[in-house]
């Protein structure tokens, strides 16, 4: 499952992405990625995950483009999830289940995907996501 979603799924939307949105900047491929992931990683895997995500996540510089990406997906579902900020605490993800991260996490790609078939020559997708999500 690691190598099937962790590798190959992200590495090949990195490839759609750039082919169909080659401005898109390099946080916000590695967002679109880590959703993917998410998307279809199972209770195998997706707390793992989650605890990688939430450990090296950063909001400090948007040019460290995973720690940046995790910051923000971790935010955005935290928000759909648990209604706060941020949440850290590993013990409350395994509190819900996995196929609710996946449609969460679905429903942000979904939502990143409208902006930018709207506006395919975009830079950045994760700050517009605050506001419709």
């Amino acid at each position: 499952e690691k190598f099937q979603y962790s590798y190959l799924k992200h590495e090949s939307i990195h490839f759609v992405d750039l082919k169909n949105y080659p401005n898109l900047q390099p946080a916000d491929l590695e967002y679109r990625a880590k959703l993917v992931e998410l998307i279809y990683c199972t209770e195998k895997t997706i707390f793992k995950r989650i605890d990688e995500f939430i450990m090296h996540a950063s909001s400090e510089n948007r040019e460290n483009a995973h720690p940046f990406a995790n910051y923000h997906l971790i935010c955005q579902l935290s928000k759909k999830l648990f209604n706060n900020e941020f949440e850290s605490d590993i013990t409350k993800w395994k509190s819900v289940t996995p196929e609710m991260i996946n449609k969460a996490s679905l429903a942000l790609f979904m939502i990143g995907t409208e902006l930018l078939k709207a506006k395919p020559e975009r830079e950045q997708i994760i700050e517009d996501i605050y506001t419709i999500n």
